[in-house]
């Protein structure tokens, strides 16, 4: 297998100028001539393993997410994959499953030069970890943002989006309307609470706090907060639930009992999820461009491996309302 050695001795040059050849420093033409045309004589493959070693530079990344086998952060997984290969990086993928021990393991990777820089989705991972390693190597937030942080992060606006889904039910004439959140001591269920309140108050209806239900967005925390919700079921006309999943844990509830849906009340979700549409009723929810998250973190993430300036520190997507048959207001789209 030939060298570096080999390639300086066939183009008759020095090591260093192959070197800064490989690196893309500027060479005299003449002498990148040569040491290309020696390269592919050789066919020389060069060490990039060795040579990033010497750089303190993997070429990899982790992706920390709260449940890699959730399609939510799944579609998220894809576009960070799809355009880190565009940009020669390989993905680490890493799950913390709200344990901290496991959240530390994938830091220590930072920390030891073993990967380059971390994604992380936002869930219970602590501010002050986070803010500490980002003085350290770059870190990007995806489905989230921290108040009051320079972390940078990709996401939509969580209150607005639960905001513009608690206005169509009331435009829909509910006024009795539980709402279904995620762990509370998450940013991300906060701001959707928010989002519920503020429509509710400028539609001139009393929030009650007896009808907010704390789940954890999977489909067995909704099924029985859904079975709760029956015992005084005769006062909620409408479900908001934060998760498509609980959504469709609390369809599972209802139906149990009989509780037509939009019939005798109505439900929406949040996320879009492909099982959204293909359940029964196909659920009403807040499309998440999450395939497009995905792809924005890693790109702002390489902006920060690459020493670039960024512009706004906290970037929104857009969410979009999709009304299917389950709020009563549309058949299936």
């Amino acid at each position: 297998m030939p060298t570096l050695q080999d390639v300086a001795n066939l183009a008759n040059v020095s090591t260093a100028t192959v070197s800064r050849v490989l690196t893309g420093q500027t060479v005299h033409t003449e002498n990148k001539e040569k040491v290309e045309k020696a390269i592919k004589e050789l066919n020389y493959k060069p060490n990039t393993v060795a040579r990033n070693l010497r750089r303190k530079k993997s070429n990899l990344i982790i992706a920390l997410m709260p449940d890699v086998k959730h399609q939510f952060y799944s579609e998220i997984i894809r576009g960070i994959e799809e355009e880190a290969l565009k940009a020669g990086y390989n993905v680490l993928i890493g799950s913390n499953t709200f344990e901290s021990d496991q959240e530390l393991r994938h830091f220590e990777l930072l920390e030891g030069s073993q990967a380059d820089g971390i994604i992380v989705g936002t869930s219970q991972v602590k501010q002050e970890l986070l803010e500490e390693v980002s003085k350290r190597k770059p870190v990007v937030l995806v489905n989230g943002h921290l108040t009051g942080s320079n972390i940078p992060s990709i996401s939509i606006d969580n209150e607005r989006a639960s905001y513009v889904m608690t206005k169509h039910l009331l435009q829909l004439q509910h006024k009795r309307i539980a709402h279904v959140m995620g762990p509370s001591n998450t940013m991300l269920a906060r701001e959707r609470l928010k989002g519920y309140k503020r429509a509710l108050r400028e539609a001139g209806v009393e929030f009650d706090k007896e009808l907010v239900y704390e789940g954890d967005y999977f489909f067995h925390s909704g099924y029985e907060i859904g079975k709760r919700i029956l015992t005084v079921q005769e006062t909620v006309d409408a479900i908001y639930s934060t998760s498509d999943e609980m959504a469709i844990g609390i369809i599972r509830a209802l139906t149990e009992k009989q509780i037509k849906i939009p019939q005798e009340i109505s439900l929406v979700g949040f996320d879009d999820i492909t099982i959204s549409k293909y359940s029964y009723p196909s659920l009403t929810t807040i499309h998440h461009p999450r395939y497009e998250m995905g792809k924005k973190s890693f790109n702002l993430l390489l902006k920060l491996l690459n020493n670039k300036k960024i512009g706004k520190k906290h970037i929104f997507l857009e969410e979009d309302l999709v009304v299917r048959e389950s709020c009563g207001a549309a058949q299936s789209t």
